[in-house]
């Protein structure tokens, strides 16, 4: 697919990411086609990466889980507790973290 395509061809990072309630684009949809992605990345080294065997962490807010994160290569995988279809307006405050979050992974080297 395309994504696949642009993570295997371009030397840049990815978030996708998936509201828990969302019913238009639904969050074991979205990891089945993320998990079943394998990519290696721009520096042509062969490694292909995939999601299928790496753990969630949690996206905490004061001590509480607001959903879970797992990066792999140059691709972050984020699922919002209790988010719909638009994340930032359904939990603002966790969208912003989980962006935050992600813009730091991807300055990274």
């Amino acid at each position: 697919g395309t994504v696949q395509a642009i993570l295997n061809s371009f030397n840049v990072k990815m978030l996708i990411y998936s509201g828990q309630n969302d019913i238009i684009c639904n969050t074991p949809g979205t990891l089945r086609w993320v998990e079943d992605m394998r990519y290696t990345g721009a520096d042509d080294s062969g490694i292909f990466f995939t999601m299928q065997t790496h753990t969630f962490d949690s996206l905490e807010i004061n001590n509480q889980v607001k959903g879970f994160y797992k990066r792999v290569g140059k691709l972050q995988l984020t699922t919002i507790n209790n988010g719909g279809h638009l994340i930032p307006m359904d939990q603002g405050e966790a969208a912003l973290n989980m962006l935050d979050g992600f813009v730091d992974f991807a300055l990274r080297a």
